[in-house]
């Protein structure tokens, strides 16, 4: 009877012991699984850990699924911020589209002027050119000018003698008639 009665205890011990650790281990080996997708990036965050009861690894589990609500919250701010750059992103890409156009819209514009000033300096030493030489005309024209001012009173000096030897002649000559 001690046997069978040993027996007995042995086998519900065994049992107890079974159901027990099979309880404790499959609850770990949720818990390892379920870390081993988050470490590995393919685990649904959405999901949680079962646990159940008081023991030491339904705390784990807890505390995995606090860190995996966690990881789910830090997952869609960063989704929200990735929003937030890419519009960002494509506002300062605009922008930079925007001011690329403007300076080459300026450098055109400096490049038409450039030409422009090109032009009037071209005009202004025409104009230069020109200019020296009517100074040079009026030069020319001056000591023409000169010459024939010299020659008139050089002609009416003789002018003035000769009407004066007219005279003198006339003097004589009625003086003998």
């Amino acid at each position: 009877i001690i046997a069978i009665t040993s027996l007995i205890f042995v086998i519900l011990g065994s049992l107890l012991i079974y159901f027990m650790s099979h309880d404790v281990f499959g609850k770990m080996e949720n818990v390892t699984n379920k870390m081993e997708q988050i470490a590995t990036g393919s685990a649904d965050l959405t999901q949680r850990i079962p646990n159940s009861g008081k023991n030491e690894v339904s705390k784990l589990a807890n505390n995995c699924n606090l860190v995996i609500q966690s990881m789910e919250n830090l997952v869609k701010n960063m989704q929200k911020e990735i929003i937030v750059l890419s519009e960002s992103g494509t506002t300062l890409n605009d922008k930079v589209q925007t001011n690329a156009e403007n300076i080459s819209l300026v450098v055109n514009n400096i490049t038409k002027i450039a030409s422009q000033i090109d032009t009037q300096t071209s005009g202004i030493e025409n104009i230069s050119s020109t200019m020296e030489n009517v100074d040079k005309d009026i030069n020319n024209l001056d000591s023409k000018i000169s010459e024939q001012t010299s020659a008139i009173q050089t002609s009416s000096s003789a002018v003035e003698e000769i009407s004066s030897n007219i005279h003198s002649v006339d003097r004589n000559v009625n003086i003998i008639l």
